[in-house]
């Protein structure tokens, strides 16, 4: 009898320290700060960056451009690398520009 109390007294103690446990996990999770994602760089040109979202953004405008012109448009990732490297030119021609005084008229 004496042996049977005394596993039921173990086996409550391990069943409150498995609650216990829980539930300390649980508040340490809702106290954790969570960190989203707001944006990704894709680009960084001199101290300019570009960023995944104004990148997504030229290449819809370009898809949408090329479909109201009939025009079939490259695969995916072919156009996203062509949209780039043309951003990122022209990031650099800005900038230049900006560096040498250079205006428009």
């Amino acid at each position: 009898m004496e042996m049977k109390r005394f596993f039921l007294n173990v086996l409550t103690l391990i069943l409150l320290s498995f609650c216990c446990f829980a539930f300390a996990q649980n508040a340490a999770n809702k106290n954790t700060p969570k960190v989203e994602l707001l944006d990704q760089t894709v680009a960084i040109v001199n101290n300019d960056v570009i960023t995944k979202t104004q990148l997504d953004a030229q290449v819809r405008s370009i898809k949408a451009r090329m479909q109201s012109a009939h025009v079939a448009a490259p695969p995916s990732k072919t156009l996203e690398k062509q949209v780039l490297e043309q951003m990122i030119n022209t990031k650099v021609q800005l900038q230049f520009a900006e560096r040498t005084g250079l205006r428009t008229s």
